[in-house]
């Protein structure tokens, strides 16, 4: 099969989800953009798998490919996260503003959904901006019995200019 006849697993809805899935989805991703406003970076590991992939890219119209801003394993996200305090940042505090997950596809256990996302930068004055807008692109275990784990995210970007650079995972 050619690359451009592969299916693309984030294409296409389910309109039939048993309501508890789109529950325990939507409450396991508000959770971990909670644990990232607050910085609570042992928490926001917890939700992922020890061998999850962490991505941020965007569609470059100028190259007509897709670019990555990051692209780490568990291990590389949690080095990136247990050394924040050693890096100089900008004291913006971000918010994420999450909307309801979409379900594309559940195959066994995964579940493939998107959902998407702005988030909004507040400096020390208290004054806001927006900082970024996209899409969680999400590959997530859920099984019975316990919490969900998500084993890829992309956080597929349209914003391409950011105001200040930032350590943190979007």
């Amino acid at each position: 099969m050619k690359e451009d006849e592969l299916v693309n697993p984030f294409s296409g809805i389910l309109t039939e989800v048993d309501p508890r899935v789109v529950q325990r989805l939507s409450a396991g991703i508000q959770q971990i953009a909670h644990y990232l406003d607050q910085e609570e970076f042992e928490s926001f590991l917890a939700y992922f798998t020890d061998d999850s992939v962490y991505k941020i890219t965007t569609y470059s119209a100028e190259l007509r490919k897709e670019i990555s801003y990051l692209d780490l394993d568990f291990r590389g996200l949690e080095v990136l996260l247990n050394g924040i305090v050693d890096h100089v940042r900008f004291p913006n505090k971000l918010i994420r503003y999450i909307c309801p997950p979409v379900i594309h596809k559940i195959e066994s256990e995964r579940i493939f959904s998107t959902t998407k996302v702005a988030i909004y930068h507040v400096d020390l004055k208290g004054v806001g901006g927006l900082y970024a807008i996209g899409s969680y692109q999400d590959i997530s275990e859920s099984r019975p019995n316990s919490e969900l784990r998500v084993i890829q995210r992309n956080v597929m970007l349209e914003t391409r200019s950011f105001p200040f650079g930032s350590h943190l995972p979007l």
